[in-house]
């Protein structure tokens, strides 16, 4: 990982987009505050397919816990996640001609957490998990 890029944040509020559900949207009238901050780790240029564009990996910090935050704040800036069929636009209208041409989205929800903490309900220490990314 490249420690030396700045985080940048996405300060946009959220809420539930009822005729659309289970998808959130960013709102300013109704949407409650939300924040995620996040920083470019890699760009992995020579993975994409003939006439995609390159895919960045990212480190995520949600500030906030709204549903489907991380998954809406990086729609709203342009840069959906691989493999997200419910707000990423290439997969949602993936016709059977493209995936036989060998466009596909990938099998999952390129998404993973590489660590929690949570704090122990009984007043000793917080408790930490790491994971590695399987992707």
């Amino acid at each position: 990982p490249n420690e030396s890029l700045e985080w940048a944040s996405i300060d946009a509020p959220l809420i539930i987009d009822w005729p659309n559900r289970p998808r959130s949207k960013v709102c300013a009238d109704t949407g409650k505050p939300a924040l995620t901050h996040w920083q470019p780790i890699a760009t992995e240029a020579g993975k994409q397919q003939p006439g995609q564009a390159p895919t960045t990996r990212v480190r995520l910090h949600p500030v906030t816990g709204r549903t489907h935050q991380l998954r809406v704040h990086l729609m709203h800036i342009g840069h959906p996640i691989m493999g997200d069929a419910l707000y990423h636009p290439s997969y949602q209208h993936l016709s059977n001609e493209a995936a036989s041409q060998g466009q596909q989205a990938p099998a999952r929800l390129l998404l993973h957490a590489t660590s929690l903490s949570v704090p122990s309900l009984h007043g000793g220490d917080t408790l930490h998990w790491h994971s590695q990314v399987p992707f």
